[in-house]
């Protein structure tokens, strides 16, 4: 009979309970004890000093529309930050990758160009940059109700007509209704539709209707405090560009004094106290002193009286522009773009603007593609079905480098890249396909063999250069018979022939003869 389990027992006095919240808990005291603290000299976390009264309030600059407004109206810097980037994003419209025919994928950059559409992404991107967020509404011709999603399959070829893009602020406004279909992942916790405000009314429209362009990311309460937008560049770097103003207008304020002029008036105290003058000649000494103030140039001439004096007193400006400059250098940081690029001028000793140009370039790639493929990849397959009637399989882009390279660059970069996959092959190192692979996949960085097909690459026999028998000289088959009977004929045939003396005496019976 088996031994019946015995019953736990619930837990006795022996457990603990948590301790109260006093100083002698460390695990629900509030104040973390893990850092610096020296309560005497007031350093360290908790103490009575002038570092530990700063706070950092939470500050949504986003929502402050006139400040934003005035500011991209006012300060170049900031026009730079939000343009700059989003003209070298939109610099051009990514190049298709597909299986296309070149005259198709002409025809759709046709249409990108007669819609504007590329100047459209470039105005939308710029407006969400800025107030960190905006749309751009797709116009397709022939429909009626845009509350509708937008289904790529029903585009009518030829029914694209390009896009209007609207700031979160004058054009398009969230709607109540949130998505929730989990089938839609682009789109989960959005909203359903968008309130867009047009000069014939508001109109509703449904989101796949909309391409979002959306500030720097948020958690999601705060995305939900800026109705499901994000936050404008401008809020990142105000505290920065105020520094940056401030010593810019103090520098301006101190060459005012760069050199001031005192002039040493013997009688002035008795003529301001009353004692020795009435009030007409005070006010006609004060005009006297206001006439040579501003009359005072290098041809003038001061009088003075017997005991009269002019002191100089110059300014100096050490410090103040390696000041300046730090302000500056932060403010490049805010902005994570290059000094040299910002403020269009060398950073100092050791600066290299090239390498500066690429940093900027390398930001610009990344914002592409974090935030504008997305873009891309909405907008792509409706230009396809709209141009072609179609949407390929395959059909991809990707971005063209900023960078432009000249056609002297260019050339050279062909003739390097050819050289080395030739050189390659001839070496047994890759095949005839794998080198014709090559040359196509770097046709869009050199600009030659563009028109090689994926058929082209297929066609093309896998076989190395030696067993295609380059190198060898190619001897017509009649000529290569004629030696070979003359070689079975007369053994020595071979032999004589390699002989110098032979072949002198044969080239001077063939000149003689001539």
């Amino acid at each position: 009979m088996p031994t019946p389990r015995k019953r736990r027992t619930p837990p006795g006095p022996s457990v603990k309970p948590l301790p109260a919240n006093d100083d002698m808990n460390y695990l629900r005291s509030s104040i973390a004890l893990d850092s610096y603290r020296n309560a005497p000299a007031r350093l360290g976390t908790g103490t009575a000093n002038l570092t530990e009264s700063g706070e950092y309030p939470i500050v949504r600059l986003t929502e402050d529309y006139p400040l934003i407004l005035s500011l991209y109206r006012s300060s170049w810097v900031i026009r730079k930050v939000i343009d700059g980037v989003a003209d070298d994003a939109f610099k051009t419209f990514p190049k298709i990758d597909s299986e296309v025919t070149p005259e198709a994928i002409k025809a759709l950059e046709k249409v990108v160009k007669q819609t504007k559409t590329l100047h459209k992404l470039r105005s939308a991107a710029k407006w969400g940059r800025l107030f960190g967020g905006a749309g751009a509404i797709i116009v397709i011709d022939g429909v009626k109700n845009l509350m509708e999603p937008l289904v790529v399959d029903e585009v009518q070829p030829g029914s694209y007509r390009g896009l209007i893009p609207l700031d979160r602020w004058s054009g398009i406004i969230p709607g109540p209704v949130i998505s929730n279909d989990i089938n839609d992942l682009g789109n989960f916790g959005r909203p359903e539709y968008y309130n867009c405000i047009m000069d014939t009314g508001n109109v509703n429209i449904h989101h796949s209707r909309v391409i979002r362009f959306q500030g720097r990311e948020l958690p999601w309460w705060e995305v939900q405090v800026e109705l499901y937008w994000g936050m404008s560049e401008v809020e990142i770097i105000f505290d920065e560009l105020k520094k940056r103003d401030y010593s810019s207008w103090n520098i301006v304020s101190l060459l005012s004094r760069a050199q001031v002029l005192a002039v040493t008036e013997p009688q002035l105290a008795t003529l301001m106290s009353g004692a020795g003058g009435t009030n007409k000649q005070y006010n006609n000494f004060l005009e006297r002193m206001q006439s040579i103030s501003n009359l005072l140039n290098n041809q003038g001439l001061l009088v003075l009286g017997k005991d009269g004096s002019v002191q100089q007193t110059s300014y100096g400006f050490g410090g103040i522009a390696d000041t300046y400059h730090e302000f500056m250098k932060d403010l490049a940081a805010a902005t994570d773009e290059p000094y040299e690029w910002l403020f269009g001028r060398e950073g100092g000793l050791g600066a290299n603007g090239r390498t500066s140009l690429q940093q900027h370039y390398d930001h610009v790639e990344q914002i592409r593609t974090s935030q504008y493929d997305v873009v891309i990849d909405q907008l792509l397959p409706i230009l396809a079905m709209s141009t072609w009637g179609q949407v390929p399989d395959d059909l991809d882009h990707h971005w063209e480098p900023i960078y432009t390279m000249t056609e002297q660059e260019r050339a050279s970069l062909a003739a390097t890249t050819t050289q080395t996959i030739v050189m390659a092959y001839q070496a047994d190192l890759i095949t005839k396909q794998q080198a014709v692979k090559e040359l196509k996949q770097h046709s869009d960085e050199s600009g030659v063999f563009s028109n090689i097909t994926d058929e082209d690459v297929e066609n093309t026999p896998p076989t190395f250069a030696s067993e295609a028998g380059m190198g060898e000289l190619d001897v017509p088959q009649d000529e290569e018979d004629n030696k070979a009977s003359a070689e079975k004929e007369d053994p020595q045939h071979e032999s004589r022939e390699s002989n110098p003396k032979d072949k002198s005496k044969k080239e001077s019976k063939k000149k003689t003869k001539e």
